[in-house]
């Protein structure tokens, strides 16, 4: 699957998105900002100055008139003072240029404008205002030097001055109204600037509201696309480690997670072909077999070598003469019910099943099947696991074989023997088979069929019950030289798990061994009695009833001083 949108691309994509949203805000608020800041220039530059100055002309105007009037005073005086009349006169012309300073200075002020400025009409209009008031102020001072002139002439002076006070009211109503404009003109521009910054303010906290609603939105939706899958995805990797393999995920998008989706399907897809493979090979070959080797070939721990591993045969006695007297289809649903019975008992102690010989099993225990260090527990759990199986196969003899009389009695004799084996596939190169070969194989086969000897159901070596140690109760049986092998083995009777025994078959066991220990010393009398006394507590012990015809021809026909105390058996 090509994948056409990754996830890094719908993160950047995220990123841009709310970054072209920052840049848009950023433009729109330096705009907002922008104008605010003429706002208040036009505020700080033009309306307060002009303000200012509009009161400096009405002070100063009011102190030429002082001047003024102080002035016509000095004239009209009894006695006039020339210096006193030549300071009112500087000053009355001081706060006359004082005065046309002021106005030069508004209209420069009203001048910086510019002419598309929301407020041009208005500014004209104090231009008209400024214009009328510098006439006023040119026309009131011309009738107050006309007045210092004719002061003589009392009529004129005082048609003068009633025309002066005309003029000056006019001038100050001019002033008034000059003032208003500016004032309402300056508090137009402060709402202006107030309401911008509002609306800044409103606009950033809704915008950054937007970005922050459409970033968590957009983050949201992503992630749901991303991790909805991985759920899913998450939810079949579960399944699959509990064991369900029919499960199936949609692919719902092209991007990593989708093509990591179709691997897992895939994946899935192969392990059911395994496990079929698996299943399908299971039947004629262990499963652990077909999963460690034929399924993963190459692997260290199941290449050949030797090693040391437990072994074990079993043997159902009793279905030689059964199987005369049995229909082929009986015979196979027979064998076969006997075979699934044992078989579990052997994976359930993690056995391997290594052939079918007639009626006989052959297993085995080792790495990488079982742990190094137990093996040879598990062997004798899973033989003693056997041995309570065959109380199930006889309940299921009548339907099974379909006799409901004269029905015979069958039972299991087994072999364990721990050792040095070889293991690996074995066999020509158009057919193996993974097996264990060595002396260890053999001696477990022997072991089986000395069984037949003690009247035994389980005998094992030395060095099984050496590495079960403290977890299993045996009986030491005797020193057997098996056909085929020159050194002599400890054959031991498995009794059953540490701790299980009941006393009187312990308190058995020890009569058995001392008196087997008397044996050894040809101290006949004394091992005659023990055996008797392990006969009394367990009036249908094997071992203690072979030991006890030995005895007899023992004595009938005592051996020689060289005596080991082996016996040697004669038959496999």
């Amino acid at each position: 699957m090509a994948v056409r949108i990754r996830i890094a691309t719908k993160i950047l994509m995220l990123a841009v998105s709310l970054l072209c949203l920052t840049v848009a805000l950023s433009f729109f608020s330096s705009l907002q900002t922008h104008q605010l800041r003429a706002d208040t220039q036009r505020i700080s530059t033009l309306y307060i100055p002009v303000s200012d100055l509009m009161d400096d002309l009405h002070v100063n105007g009011l102190k030429r008139l002082l001047a003024f009037e102080h002035w016509l005073g000095l004239l009209t005086a009894a006695r006039p003072l020339p210096r006193a009349i030549e300071t009112a006169t500087a000053d009355y012309n001081n706060w006359d240029r004082l005065i046309q300073g002021d106005v030069a200075s508004a209209r420069k002020l009203l001048n910086i404008g510019p002419p598309d400025s929301p407020d041009a009409g208005e500014i004209a209009r104090i231009h008209g205002l400024l214009d009328e008031i510098e006439r006023e102020t040119k026309v009131i001072a011309g009738v107050q030097h006309r007045i210092l002139e004719n002061i003589a002439n009392h009529a004129l002076s005082d048609e003068l001055l009633h025309m002066h006070d005309a003029f000056q009211k006019e001038l100050e109503e001019r002033r008034r109204e000059m003032g208003k404009r500016i004032q309402s003109l300056t508090a137009a521009a402060n709402e202006t600037a107030r309401k911008r910054e509002l609306g800044l303010v409103r606009v950033s906290i809704g915008a950054t509201a937007f970005a922050v609603l459409f970033g968590l939105v957009f983050a949201w939706l992503v992630a749901r696309r991303m991790v909805h899958p991985v759920e899913v995805l998450m939810t079949g990797v579960r399944s699959v480690e509990k064991g369900d393999l029919s499960i199936q995920i949609p692919v719902g998008s092209t991007d990593e997670i989708g093509v990591l989706t179709g691997s897992f399907n895939k994946l899935v897809e192969e392990l059911r072909s395994k496990e079929k493979l698996k299943e399908t090979f299971g039947k004629y070959i262990d499963p652990r077999i077909v999963e460690k080797v034929i399924l993963n070939p190459g692997v260290a721990e199941t290449e050949g070598g030797k090693r040391v591993m437990t072994v074990s045969f079993c043997d159902l006695v009793g279905f030689t003469g059964m199987s005369e007297d049995l229909t082929p289809t009986g015979l196979v649903r027979l064998l076969n019910r006997h075979f699934a019975l044992v078989a579990d008992a052997i994976h359930a102690y993690q056995g391997v099943l290594d052939k079918f010989i007639g009626d006989a099993v052959m297993a085995f225990w080792g790495p990488p099947f079982s742990t190094s260090g137990d093996h040879a527990t598990q062997a004798c759990r899973a033989a003693l696991a056997q041995l309570r199986v065959m109380e199930t196969l006889r309940l299921e003899l009548p339907e099974l074989t379909g006799l409901r009389k004269n029905i015979p009695v069958m039972d299991l004799r087994i072999g364990v023997a721990s050792g040095d084996v070889v293991v690996g596939n074995i066999g020509a190169d158009q057919a193996r088979t993974y097996t264990v070969i060595g002396d260890t194989v053999n001696l477990a086969s022997r072991l089986e069929s000395v069984n037949r000897v003690y009247g035994t159901h389980i005998l094992i070596n030395e060095e099984t019950r050496r590495l079960a140690a403290d977890s299993i109760e045996v009986r030491e049986i005797d020193w057997i030289a098996v056909k085929g092998k020159t050194e002599p083995a400890t054959a031991f009777e498995l009794l059953g798990p540490a701790g299980e025994i009941v006393k009187e078959r312990l308190e058995a066991r020890d009569r058995y061994e001392e008196a087997l220990a008397a044996y050894r010393k040809f101290d006949w009398k004394t091992a005659e009695t023990g055996f008797r006394g392990a006969l009394e507590i367990l009036p249908a012990d094997g071992p203690s009833q072979v030991m006890l015809a030995r005895i007899a021809e023992l004595q009938a026909a005592p051996p020689t001083r060289e005596w080991d105390g082996v016996w040697q058996l004669a038959e496999k």
